[in-house]
């Protein structure tokens, strides 16, 4: 049911439906809570989208009382940091979903400590969010593309040690962000697409541990092509720019490391594999 027009009346108009497993109303003109008490009547519901709709935290009140959820997408919608205020959850969702909602310098009280998976890209300054993201100890993957970060407030050795999959495409952070995040030893895939990261920056990086894939498409790789880049014992795939740093850094690491594939990419033509 995406993007079918269905509005406030027409979705309190729906019959109980018990057996339901999936919903998925993004892009419906919903703005109401009462609109949602089909929720209620549907006790084996596991997902739920509800993305760029105009619901509301009062809405968004009603999802923490699902006992089945699982799969939660707020994206793009009218909630807000105080969306889950004041709710116990009474399910043990592992994927939720709020990128593009305002959580521009604050945090998320609440959220499911279930959670396996999180983002919150486009979501302004998420300093503050990632405090609450450190209490997650079952994350396993997060998303946090195109958001900002200030380095002198983020501890990363609170972060789950169970986190394997980071993803900051596009994130704007001070120079010094990513200093200390080699003690995330279990990231296997990093994207760092569309960043600025200075030499230490690498330096963090290469010490990751378990780093298996790291994405730096339309990031300057420069700095690399006068380090040692043995510091990537693990590697199996990098993703780069195909202009002249990407692909001389690609052949460097397909030299000096155990890496069975490096690609470079073209956003424009696709990708080329580098054997």
């Amino acid at each position: 049911m995406d993007n079918c027009g269905i509005s406030d009346y027409c979705l309190s108009q729906f019959p109980a439906m018990p057996n339901l497993v999936t919903l998925n109303l993004s892009s419906n003109p919903l703005t109401d809570v009462g609109s949602l008490i089909v929720l209620s009547q549907t006790p084996d519901i596991r997902l739920v989208s509800l993305s760029n709709t105009r619901i509301t935290d009062a809405t968004s009140s009603v999802i923490p009382q699902l006992a089945r959820i699982q799969y939660i997408n707020l994206s793009d919608t009218g909630v807000t940091a105080n969306a889950f205020v004041g709710e116990g959850w009474v399910g043990a969702p592992y994927y939720l979903n709020m990128s593009g909602i305002d959580l521009d310098g604050k945090g998320v009280q609440n959220l499911p400590l279930t959670l396996q998976s999180l983002e919150i890209s486009r979501c302004g300054d998420i300093t503050v969010v990632l405090r609450d993201v450190s209490k997650l100890r079952h994350l396993q993957n997060l998303t946090a593309r195109h958001t900002h970060m200030r380095v002198s407030e983020i501890e990363w050795e609170g972060f789950p040690g169970g986190l394997t999959s980071l993803d900051v495409a596009g994130a704007v952070f001070e120079s010094t962000v990513l200093d200390h995040v080699s003690v995330l030893r279990n990231i296997n895939l990093l994207n760092v697409s569309e960043c600025k990261i200075d030499v230490a920056g690498w330096q963090a990086i290469g010490r990751i541990e378990g780093l298996k894939s790291l994405e730096c498409v339309k990031t300057d790789v420069s700095p690399l092509l006068s380090s040692d880049v043995s510091w990537l014992p693990k590697l199996q795939v990098i993703a780069l720019s195909d202009d002249t740093p990407g692909l001389e850094v690609a052949r460097k690491i397909k030299e000096l490391t155990n890496a069975t594939m490096v690609i470079a990419v073209n956003s424009k033509n696709g990708h080329t594999t580098l054997k």
